[in-house]
This record gives structure tokens, sequence and C-alpha cells, in this order.
């Protein structure tokens, strides 16, 4: 069959993003590869809709007719088996060479033709955090990492399932600071103003958008703190925002909201009076934390009176800021999250007005969701949304 005829055959194909795959792979690949692709696509495509059409039969326990009818109804089991096909069908096939796309069930030929050399280099910003820079060439979209508390920007280049060579590999550069007091900037261990970080983000932001290309932030825990409080500050100029573990806090107490301020004032490097979450909190996976207990750069002490006083401060001001938030989001929270309840992130997510919000929970997921059971799984979600929202 010849690809033009498999291309009429691909309902996918009609829209201009399924045809801008097939010329892309035909201009880098030519068509032999460009067939392959279609025809693995296609074969995807329909064993995926017959799996479907069992999995409902055999969900409902009804006749086939009105299992069909049932199959709109049952989202959930859905997207379990197009988890389950991703990695059954790309396994037997041995498309090892494929980024999977959810959305439709084909696939998507990574573009092995472009080299992205990926450069690293350091440098401070005007309040003398430590900035490092992760270069791309060539370059598609720059994103904004913000590490979470007690660790810092170059732990997501072995760890978080290398997230950052993962992001350079798509043509994503790399810009992060470590926070004042963590990683290679100066500061007491562990103590950092919430509201000075922000400050620091919106400076970096100004700096990114120079280059003339789209922009994402990503932040984990306190990191996707300071990427809210950032958004909220400044909303502008802004492609996409990808908020993992987000510790958006409950109602607080008058009294406790006194104590907060009173130790941020008195004693602003002590630390609170609880124990520190050991890493089994952290994630399922505890010996793909074993480098970070034994990584000098990570704090590894309670979080300090000025970090807790500040954080609450942000979180009050980007709940007020909800209703301005318009920016395309993705906020992914794992279910049996101690560390930040994922209450709220759904909060979060219900109360922002953009047209264009995701929240993923991951079931059983522990606080770090990229060095959890499930990374592989996160990083592609990541790597997908990006992806898709990059113009």
């Amino acid at each position: 069959m010849s690809s033009e005829n498999l291309i009429s055959s691909r309902a996918t194909f009609e829209t201009s993003w399924g045809r801008n795959i097939y010329l892309l792979i035909q201009k880098k690949y030519g068509s032999i590869h460009c067939c392959r692709w279609l025809v693995a696509s296609t074969a995807l495509t329909a064993q995926a809709a017959n799996i479907k059409i069992n999995a409902a039969t055999a969900y409902n326990g009804i006749g086939f007719s009105q299992a069909l009818g049932q199959a709109s109804r049952i989202q959930a089991a859905e997207l379990e088996l197009q988890k389950k096909l991703d990695i059954l069908l790309l396994t037997s096939l041995s498309l090892r060479t494929l980024d999977y796309c959810p959305e439709n069930l084909c696939v998507v030929m990574t573009d092995e033709s472009i080299q992205y050399k990926i450069e690293h280099d350091t440098g401070t910003l005007q309040s003398g955090v430590v900035l490092h820079t992760w270069r791309v060439h060539p370059l598609r979209a720059i994103i904004i990492l913000q590490h979470g508390y007690g660790e810092h920007a170059e732990r997501y280049v072995n760890g978080h399932c290398a997230l950052i060579p993962q992001l350079g590999k798509h043509g994503l550069e790399v810009r992060a600071f470590d926070m004042w007091g963590h990683g290679r900037s100066p500061g007491v261990r562990g103590s950092v103003d919430v509201e000075r970080a922000i400050q620091d983000h919106l400076e970096l932001r100004r700096e990114a958008k120079r280059e003339n290309v789209p922009l994402f932030l990503l932040g984990h825990s306190l990191g996707a703190l300071v990427t809210a409080g950032s958004v909220v500050a400044d909303p502008s100029l802004v492609d996409g925002v990808i908020l993992t573990s987000p510790p958006f806090p409950g109602p607080v107490s008058t009294l406790v909201r006194w104590v907060l301020s009173a130790g941020a004032t008195i004693v602003p490097h002590w630390s609170l009076p609880m124990p520190r979450s050991p890493p089994s909190a952290l994630s399922r996976q505890p010996e793909l934390l074993q480098s970070a207990e034994a990584d000098p750069l990570m704090v590894k002490r309670q979080m300090p009176f000025l970090l807790a006083a500040s954080a609450l401060r942000t979180a009050q001001a980007i709940n007020q800021g909800l209703k301005d938030w318009h920016v395309p989001t993705l906020v992914m929270h794992g279910t049996a999250d101690k560390s930040a309840d994922p209450k709220g992130s759904e909060d979060f997510v219900r109360g922002i007005d953009s047209k264009d919000k995701t929240l993923r929970l991951l079931d059983s997921g522990l606080h770090e969701l990229l060095n959890d059971s499930d990374r592989e799984e996160s990083l592609q979600e990541i790597l997908v949304w990006l992806d898709a929202h990059i113009k």
C-alpha cells in the first residue's frame, strides 16, 4: 500500500497536526520510513479499537452492540488501556525510537536526524543566586525549571528521570537557578525567602523572553509554589506551566500564622520543631534517592521559619489570583503524597480560569513523581504535553 493510500485511511490526518508530522518524516527520512511509520500507527489504532471494544464488553457483561454504546462512558478504563497499549504494542513492534502520542493513539517518530547539542554553563542573577543554563542547539523553546526544597538544579541531570537531558533531546533549553541557601548559591543552608525567590524567577523570565522562542515554566514541590507565585505576579509572555506536587495548603489557623510570622522575624533560620520527612515518603523506589542522601549539595534539615512563613504568604497570593490565571497548565500529583496534599492541586486546577488546564493524579504516587515507580509515565506525560504546546 502506498503512503498516500495509507494517509487517506487515517482520520487523524484530516488535521493539520497529522499532515505536518507526515511531511516532517517524509522530508527527514524519505518515503520508506514514512510508510513504516504510517503502517505502525495504523496498526496501533486498529488494535486499540479492538481492545477497547473487547474490554467494554467484558467490563459491562453485555452484548457487543450495547458495549459499543457504553464504551464512551468508561473513560477511566480506556485511559488505563491506552497506557498498557503504550508499553505492550511499542515493545512488541520494537518501535523503540518512537514517542507515544496518547491524544489519538498514534506514534510520532523521534527526528534522529537532528542532533541536539547540550552545553552547561553557570552565571548569577542580580541577587547573587547561581544560574545554570543547559543550552541546546538548535533551539525550539526555553523551559525555566525550579527545584524543590532541599535540592538543587543539577540534581535533575541524573535524578528525576534525567529530566534535563530528556528536555534537551526535545530541543528545550533549560534555565534553572539554585534558590538562596540551596545548591551552589550562597546563604544559610535551606533558608530561603519564597517571595525573594519569586523575584529571581521573574528576572530569569525576562531574560529568557529575549530569545524570542516559546517559554515554559516547570516547578516541583516548593519550586512549583515559586513558579505559581511568579505567574500570579506577572502572567504575561508565558506559553505554558507545569507544576508537579505543588504544596498548596488548606486553611491555616490565625494562631499558626502568628507563630510562623513571629518565628520568621525573631529566629528566621531556625528549623520548624517537627521531624524531617524520610526518603520513604518521597518515593516507592528509595534506592533512587540514595545518591541524593549522599549529595553534599542537598539540604538535610527541616525547613526554617523564614521559608514556612513566606511560603504561606505566597500561597495566599496565589489563591487570590486564580481568576486571572489564563496560561495553559498541567498539574501532576500523586494520590498518596504526604508531603503536599493532592487536594490542594485539585482546588487549584478547579479555581484557575485557564481554558487549557489538566490535572493528572497518579494513583498511589508519592511526592517525587519523577523518582517514583511511575516515573517513566510521568516523564512521557510532561514531554508529550510540551510538544503539543510548542508552536
